[in-house]
């Protein structure tokens, strides 16, 4: 253990009574958690980034339209 990384298990002994090779297993938890969140982050972007093409906007334009006739006069 380098000098540095004994006087931080030090004085984390006295603050945290958790085994040296704790903090070291947290940090790499920490660091997959946040390389997934941003791998899903990516791919929530990546199928949100396409526009409809052409077929797709006409059927959200009927869409759109027979909505707006059933709730016609409901306001």
């Amino acid at each position: 253990m380098s000098t540095p990384t004994r006087f931080l298990h030090c004085k984390m002994e006295k603050s945290l009574p958790i085994p040296e090779h704790r903090p070291f297993t947290l940090a790499l938890e920490d660091f997959i958690k946040g390389y997934q969140n941003q791998a899903l982050l990516a791919a929530i972007n990546q199928a949100y980034e396409d526009q409809p093409d052409p077929d797709e906007q006409e059927r959200l334009a009927k869409m759109r339209a027979q909505q707006r006739k059933l709730v016609e006069g409901e306001w």
